[in-house]
């Protein structure tokens, strides 16, 4: 009898077991969610460079609108076309030994206050004849002049001369609206004549390459 106790007892818990059911095997772990792989740009990525590329951006646009807005750099006051500044011109820039000399911006005229001279004191010469002078009509004349002294009771001449006596040594350009004086002596260069007088008066004279106009 106490052979039999194991063994009955071996068939009931057998006889449990079954009762229950094959017992369920535990399930293996649920996979974790693969990481998502990070967007690709199709664009290729920025490579650094020593030099910073400029920003396409409305700041570089702003930046660029106010780089084209600066004025250039430029000499403020410079007359176009590179003429020379109306008015007085200082006598120096003119002057040769005792004399003071000048031609116009065309060449044909020139000119000269020689401040020594008693008889020829102010005078110019144009290298263009005019026939209706004194003189101009004779192989040897070279030029029409005018002049005058300073003797101012004696005459204005105006004639045709053979000889270069107002001309100096390269005489500087007396430009469109520009004043010599020298003393009470004052020549002005215009576009289409130079006036020389005494300065105050009438007296003077007027030449162009046309005609000579005298005065006092």
């Amino acid at each position: 009898m106490r052979t039999k106790l194991p063994a009955l007892a071996a068939l009931l818990l057998l006889a449990g077991c079954s009762a229950q059911g094959t017992p369920a095997t535990p399930s293996a772990p649920a996979p974790l969610p693969e990481a998502s792989a990070p967007a690709t740009s199709s664009a290729p990525a920025a490579t650094p460079s020593g030099t910073p590329q400029p920003s396409r951006g409305p700041s570089a646009a702003a930046s660029t609108g106010s780089r084209a807005a600066t004025p250039t750099s430029g000499r403020s006051g410079t007359p176009s076309g590179g003429a020379a500044p109306a008015g007085p011109v200082d006598p120096e820039g003119y002057r040769v030994d005792r004399a003071y000399y000048f031609k116009s911006p065309s060449g044909n005229i020139f000119c000269a206050i020689q401040p020594r001279s008693d008889v020829q004191t102010v005078g110019c010469q144009s290298d263009q004849v005019i026939p209706t002078l004194p003189k101009c009509n004779k192989p040897d004349s070279l030029a029409p002049g005018a002049w005058f002294g300073s003797d101012d009771n004696s005459p204005v001449h105006k004639d045709c001369v053979n000889q270069g006596f107002f001309i100096g040594q390269n005489p500087k350009v007396l430009g469109y609206g520009q004043v010599l004086t020298v003393g009470r002596y004052r020549c002005e260069s215009r576009t289409t004549e130079v006036r020389c007088g005494v300065d105050g008066t009438d007296r003077g004279f007027r030449i162009s390459k046309e005609r000579i106009d005298t005065s006092g």
